[in-house]
């Protein structure tokens, strides 16, 4: 198969592509030329048949990498990428909103769009990846713009795949702590979830990591209680009205 990574020189983004690497061909985007090379070794040392780099800014050179990847013919695409994950609400500026907004959503849904055409006039599947996090879930205190980010690229992601019946989805939401200097069992751990989704050919949601599960869970079960509570509350008041 032919997989194209943004995002492959971050730890968990190399992590997945070392777990697909057998027997693959791999086009890694990014922009720092050192940096790819380097992830284009790893990944052809973990069993790749191939691997190629492609430097180009997802901001300005989108058109370049969808005209690259388009003719790689790709398989699976895997968006590991995020130029928000290291950053605060206190940290941005109203002026680099829109640029972010570019960078984590619209670029990359562009890419897709393009090989999910090229996908269905071959008519062949195409898996789409899409590395999450459970602050897309679960709001946390200065972490909104990382968070709203996140569930509105998984938000155009459904309704893309709800167009296209040829595409697989699969997110993965990260609920723990990851180590950004070095490779450690919470990424590897992160590849084998996205390996095993892969492999069989499942679409969905997944949720890495405990405390990430627990937060998700707690989310969830806050409104069935609320609206439980309504509910108690309206038969109570039928019950007196009736008496």
């Amino acid at each position: 198969m032919k997989i194209a990574v943004l995002g492959a020189t971050s730890i968990v983004g190399l992590t997945i592509c070392k777990e697909l690497a057998k027997d693959n061909e791999f086009f890694l985007v990014g922009r720092n030329a050192k940096t790819l090379e380097a992830a284009c070794t790893e990944c052809r040392l973990a069993g790749a048949v191939s691997a190629v780099a492609i430097e180009a800014d997802l901001l300005s050179n989108s058109d370049s990498i969808i005209s690259q990847l388009s003719n790689g013919r790709v398989d699976i695409f895997v968006n590991a990428s995020s130029a928000l994950s290291r950053l605060y609400d206190d940290d941005l500026s109203a002026q680099e909103f829109s640029d972010y907004a570019q960078v984590e959503i619209l670029r990359p849904v562009e890419i897709v769009l393009a090989l999910s055409d090229q996908a269905m006039r071959e008519s062949r599947d195409l898996t789409v990846v899409f590395i999450s996090t459970t602050l897309a879930v679960v709001s946390s205190p200065n972490r909104i713009v990382y968070g709203t980010m996140k569930r509105l690229h998984e938000v155009v992601l459904r309704e893309l795949r709800a167009d296209d019946p040829c595409m697989r989805m699969i997110i993965v939401r990260i609920g723990t702590r990851i180590s950004r200097e070095k490779e450690t069992a919470i990424a590897r751990g992160i590849g084998r979830t996205v390996f095993r989704a892969v492999s069989r050919g499942r679409s969905g949601v997944y949720t890495y990591g405990l405390a990430g599960r627990i937060l998700v869970t707690a989310f969830w079960v806050q409104p069935i209680i609320c609206r439980l509570m309504v509910y108690l509350s309206r038969s109570i008041g039928r019950a007196k009205r009736t008496s």
